[in-house]
């Protein structure tokens, strides 16, 4: 149930910033624009369209709740807006300082609120009933102060549902003061530490560069050399852990809150969930005594993030009450969600199975292969079971590296183009498969849904271009744009950058430089990639998140180079599609899916309005989580006419690595429990079949 309504919210993680003095951001400001306006494939002209749209993403960075400004300061904001004219204009800062100056402002009226109102317990019955587009709405000067206390009340009353576990549905009457109470101190310290993040030196400051990165288009961005490290991260499967997270428990002890599989400290078997920490000794760096409670985490977080020793001793209460010392050392570990998967779903025929989270690449050891490689290894492994057809899952696949796609779709065709480029100067350079023959020839599916973004749509839509795959799901988000990290170090340029050290002080810019278009010259920009046979039976709870929603998202743009290439002959999407929409039609199965997903669209209507009112709220809570309980009954209950094995080659792999086993095992259990995938085996049956 995601009702957890929050005055304002962190859209970036952002350590170690810079301090910005005036002279400091009017330079950063200066050197952004300068590398957008240089670099960027439609870079654009600074008038009153695009300060209206920096002005739009400015606010929504600071107040992404409509909870801090007023109707009547956006208005003043708005205005403001139509002087900044030029990048002059903009260096002024004139416009930041003002709407710095009110935010800070606001905050600290708020914090005044929070600090008087929540002193004392909130009102937990109320009759008043808030629509949710009445609630989301931005309030006046005159009532803003109200709204902040129905916030703040609607707040305590949530909290004190989340302190129940599910099999609760309600709260003892002796003891909702204990709730309360609880409940209110967990919203101021909330609150604390969200007005501690937005004071923190720089934060402001990084938020309105990015603002100004984002007016180009959704997928520019700025960057600290942080940020920067970390985007690279995430498109890698490989991170140095120590394995572990901490966390207070409701007595406010440090405690261990997860150990992650196959890190260090799950492989000393000496450190468990739940375990008290008492001090953590980083080795040459620094000693934290876990005895100032939020403070002393806070504290370790940030040590965590900052230093850079690869060993610890981490002091534990054992099971005896006896304090127990566990040195640990940073390995390398991959984390499971961000692995490829296999499987062989064993049906009438072997059909195989890949799951590919998003498109990594080893950014830290170029002498390691990235995804498409790992791909082909799982192609490998699963034809020596005699596949007769294959499915390629894509969703939720947001993108990554764009040579892994080119790779990937290598795989699959013979040889030719795969995309074009268009870059700046209006060029369209083509990325081509070079390597005659492919690995895979047989029947293949892939799998997209609205989460599919990028690279996904790039394999998707050449795929579908060349005939060589079917393509199930939900239309894809709609982006086909590249990016590419550039520094904004004023002395590194495309002349100069083997010369001279970058000054990662100057931060960097991920910028577009680079309009992706299919072999057949469309574009997937704010379309995305439409599937062949369409999933029926989603609740697509993204589609405002799309492409074609966002702020100054690109629009199309023609192409006039024709790339040649050589379909297969077209699949038999007449008879599949017939086959398809009978099932749809007569399958128990998808008839009770769709029923299920009508309950939880009827409800969540009914959840999204805003009761000030603990026992109404309890009623809705019990309602979700009774169909929650339905809807688990439901997909555990699930007997897929087919068989999740591991294919032949990794089963005496899996059988000497039991962190592999565990992982296997949770996969499988999801593998049988999607609906969608089901129904995909079905078509992927219909297209041997047919082929």
């Amino acid at each position: 149930m995601h009702r957890h309504l929050i005055i304002f919210c962190a859209f970036l993680v952002i350590s170690n910033c810079s301090i910005f003095a005036q002279d400091s951001l009017q330079s950063s400001v200066d050197n952004l624009l300068h590398k957008l306006q240089e670099v960027h494939v439609q870079p654009r002209t600074i008038d009153q369209q695009f300060t209206a749209d920096l002005n739009k993403l400015f606010i929504d960075y600071l107040d992404p709740t409509a909870r801090v400004f007023t109707k009547e300061d956006v208005v003043s904001f708005e205005l403001q807006v139509k002087d900044l004219s030029n990048v002059t204009d903009l260096k002024s800062l004139a416009y930041y300082q003002s709407v710095k100056k009110r935010f800070n402002e606001r905050l600290t009226a708020f914090e005044t609120t929070v600090s008087s109102y929540l002193k004392q317990a909130v009102p937990l019955q109320s009759k008043e009933v808030i629509a949710a587009s009445t609630w989301n709405e931005r309030s006046t000067d005159a009532n803003q102060l109200t709204t902040w206390k129905k916030v703040l009340q609607y707040e305590v009353i949530k909290q004190m549902m989340r302190e129940l576990s599910e099999s609760q549905r309600t709260i003892p009457t002796d003891s909702i003061v204990q709730y309360e109470q609880k409940a209110r101190k967990h919203v101021v310290e909330n609150y604390e530490d969200i007005l501690e993040y937005y004071r923190e030196k720089g934060t402001i400051e990084m938020l309105y560069l990015n603002a100004i990165s984002l007016s180009f288009d959704p997928h520019t961005n700025y960057f600290s050399s942080d940020m920067k490290n970390g985007f690279e991260e995430e498109l890698t499967t490989e991170r140095e852990l120590f394995g572990l997270s901490i966390e207070l428990n409701e007595n406010g002890k440090a405690i261990i809150s997860r150990v992650f599989p196959g890190g260090p400290a799950w492989l000393t078997d000496q450190i468990h969930v739940g375990q008290e920490v008492i001090s953590i000794q980083f080795i040459k760096e620094g000693f934290y005594e876990m005895n100032e409670g939020k403070t002393s985490i806070k504290a370790v977080e940030k040590a965590f993030h900052d230093n850079q020793s690869k060993e610890l001793e981490i002091t534990v209460v054992a099971k005896d009450g006896s304090p127990q010392k566990v040195f640990l050392r940073k390995e390398k570990v991959y984390s499971d969600n961000d692995v490829i998967k296999n499987a062989l779903i064993q049906a009438d025929q072997n059909i195989g199975y890949i799951s590919l989270p998003d498109f990594y690449v080893n950014w830290t050891d170029t002498s390691s292969l990235g995804c498409a490689n790992d791909v082909a290894k799982c192609i490998l492994k699963l034809k020596k079971d005699s596949i007769k057809g294959l499915i390629l899952d894509l969703r939720g696949n947001g993108g990554g590296s764009l040579k892994e796609a080119v790779d990937l779709v290598g795989i699959f065709i013979d040889y030719g183009p795969v995309l074009g480029i268009k870059g700046k100067d209006q060029s369209v350079f083509v990325m081509k498969d070079f390597n005659r023959g492919s690995i895979y020839n047989g029947p293949l599916m892939v799998m997209i849904d609205s989460r599919s973004a990028s690279a996904s749509e790039i394999v998707a839509g050449a795929l579908q271009d060349y005939n060589k795959a079917l393509i199930f799901g939900d239309t894809s988000f709609g982006k086909a744009s590249s990016q590419r990290i550039y520094s904004l170090d004023p002395k590194i340029s495309s002349l100069t950058e083997s010369f001279f050290t970058e000054n990662p002080a100057f931060g960097y810019a991920n910028i577009t430089n680079g309009l992706l278009y299919r072999v057949t010259g469309k574009w997937n920009q704010q379309v995305g990639v439409v599937p062949d046979v369409q999933w029926k039976f989603s609740r697509d709870t993204d589609i405002s998140e799309r492409e074609n929603t966002q702020v100054a998202a690109l629009s199309a743009q023609p192409i006039d180079k024709k790339m040649v290439f050589t379909p297969q002959a077209a699949l038999p999407l007449e008879q599949i599609n017939t086959a398809y929409n009978q099932r749809c039609e007569n399958d128990k199965l998808l008839q009770q899916w769709k029923r299920i997903l009508q309950e939880e669209e009827q409800l969540i209507k009914e959840i999204e309005q805003v009761f000030l009112d603990l026992q109404k709220e309890l009623e809705l809570r019990g309602k979700w989580l009774d169909y929650q309980d339905r809807k688990k009954i439901f997909v555990e209950g699930l007997q897929p006419a087919y068989q999740i094995a591991l294919n032949s080659f990794d089963v005496d792999l899996h059988k000497a690595n039991p962190v592999l086993e565990m992982y296997f095992e949770e996969f499988k259990k999801r593998l049988n429990q999607d609906v969608e995938l089901i129904e995909a085996v079905s078509i992927m049956k219909d297209l041997i079949n047919n082929k």
